[in-house]
């Protein structure tokens, strides 16, 4: 768990923050509240199963956020409230059967959304105006666009 506050008083400018392979399974609101401008944040390796609600919205300077690699099963509406300047998000390799494109509402930037390897089907088909996926099953590369 990343315990809220555990970025105060930190001073930084355009930080890369990287928290790959640190056993991490929940996100409370807040965890992130102290880093406002980061640019990057790698969250891949770990154990998070949920993205809850506004657990990234106080990176309103993100423009990429990985969290491939994880137990992901579920993104909640509203996961990603107030990441304005977010251009890529990946899921690769997590547990995902389902998106809500709810849960991007607002991402306004978002040029590429990376699911590959999960099982996904959207809940609003042309909703989006390009989307690729690439899933890997049995060794056989099959690529997807909707659009």
């Amino acid at each position: 768990m990343i315990d809220v506050g555990l970025f105060e008083g930190a001073i930084y400018q355009d930080w890369i923050v990287s928290l790959c392979s640190n056993n991490i399974s929940v996100m409370e609101f807040g965890s992130f509240r102290d880093l406002k401008f980061v640019k990057r944040m790698f969250l891949t390796q770990n154990k998070i199963s949920i993205v809850e609600p506004g657990v990234f919205s106080h990176l309103t300077k993100c423009e990429e956020l990985y969290l491939q690699d994880n137990k992901i099963v579920r993104i909640a509406k509203h996961a990603f409230h107030g990441m304005l300047a977010l251009k890529k998000l990946c899921f690769d390799r997590n547990y995902l059967h389902m998106v809500d494109l709810e849960s991007l509402n607002g991402l306004k930037r978002l040029k590429a959304l990376h699911l590959g390897n999960n099982m996904v089907s959207l809940n609003q088909p042309g909703v989006l105006k390009d989307l690729f996926l690439r899933r890997d099953r049995d060794g056989v590369a099959s690529e997807t666009t909707f659009g």
